[in-house]
């Protein structure tokens, strides 16, 4: 993280202003499912305790943005709720049996987030 800079966007927003596009960062360390993954580091380095106080934080990022730009929602997993099959896009694939593996955390966020333009949520497991 130290080498990314600026440019470590956990818990984050990064405008773009010649774009008109901002990119938000979804939980640091998140793994996908319900529980909170690296829950000691999560408080001592973001102040964050649980799901909620982890959706706070992004949506507290996002409420910055401004108006003529479209959001990037850069996170690890996908949000909850998009299927519990292996074939869904936030499905268990790994499990016989599936499972919704998608970020509740994220699931605030995008709901927020379509209010406003969203080009892209990107996750390594969605693209």
């Amino acid at each position: 993280m130290v080498s990314l800079g600026d440019e470590h966007v956990g818990y984050r927003r990064m405008d773009l202003p010649t774009l008109k596009l901002s990119i938000v960062g979804g939980r640091p360390f998140s793994c996908g499912g319900r529980p909170l993954f690296r829950k000691q580091l999560l408080k001592a380095r973001y102040g964050v305790r649980d799901m909620d106080g982890s959706a706070e934080r992004i949506l507290q990022a996002a409420m910055g943005t401004p108006e003529d730009h479209s959001i990037i929602f850069l996170a690890h997993n996908g949000p909850t709720g998009l299927g519990a099959n292996v074939d869904d896009i936030c499905g268990r694939d790994w499990f016989i049996d599936g499972g919704d593996h998608g970020d509740p955390g994220n699931t605030y966020e995008l709901i927020s987030f379509l209010l406003k333009p969203l080009i892209h949520l990107y996750t390594p497991h969605l693209s």
